[in-house]
């Protein structure tokens, strides 16, 4: 599987869209982030809500790369930017920056 980068969503109620290519070749999009809610890449960086964040979501599937809640644990919620977020998200699961 190969790992191409986020953009903004197509659905109005998701913030991002992961794309990816399958092992057999196949694009797939993985739609993550709520819309109307912040995240710790949006100013100001609160470190309590991030807390509560990942406390609330530790259950989740976060050792499946193309999870929504993984995608939003490690991009939107383990850095103060998106671009560190990708960093932290690529290097938990193996896939080089995408470019």
């Amino acid at each position: 599987m190969k790992f191409l980068g986020i953009q903004p969503s197509h659905l109005d109620h998701k913030k991002f869209d992961a794309i990816f290519i399958t092992d057999s070749g196949r694009k797939k999009t993985v739609p993550f982030g709520a819309v109307g809610y912040t995240d710790y890449t949006q100013p100001p960086h609160d470190v309590k809500k991030k807390y509560l964040y990942q406390k609330r979501h530790a259950n989740d599937r976060l050792d499946e790369p193309m999870t929504p809640g993984a995608l939003s644990w490690y991009i939107l919620w383990t850095a103060p930017s998106k671009r560190e977020g990708i960093a932290n998200y690529c290097k938990k699961f193996g896939f080089p920056l995408p470019k």
